[in-house]
């Protein structure tokens, strides 16, 4: 199609798998060209150890840089969370991060 004056055009494709009850995969792949062509790899897995606990991984590549986080979440309690969480990424300048997030909800 077309949108602000340029052509449009989007495609993507993903699958995902879980072998087992506590294991799964994700994978999409999207290609977008709108004033020039983007592409974008997810690779997702996650592994729930306990019902309280689950370690997680995501990769991403866009536009020549790779992302990647890795992360632990643990649930103490109904309505409490707490994740551990590692980025990190090629991208020229940037440097990996650590943070830890606690989440309450209402």
């Amino acid at each position: 199609g077309r949108l602000g004056g340029g052509k449009y055009q989007y495609l993507t494709c993903y699958g995902w798998w879980r072998p087992v009850d506590p294991l799964y995969f994700n994978v999409s792949a999207e290609r977008t060209e709108s004033f020039g062509i983007y592409d974008q790899i997810v690779v997702i897995g996650s592994w729930n150890l306990t019902p309280e606990q689950a370690l997680g991984g995501r990769y991403i590549y866009t536009d020549d840089v790779d992302f990647y986080r890795l992360a632990y979440s643990y649930k103490p309690r109904e309505g409490w969370d707490l994740f551990v969480v590692y980025d990190d990424s090629s991208e020229v300048g940037k440097r990996p991060e650590f943070s830890i997030k606690i989440v309450k909800t209402f």
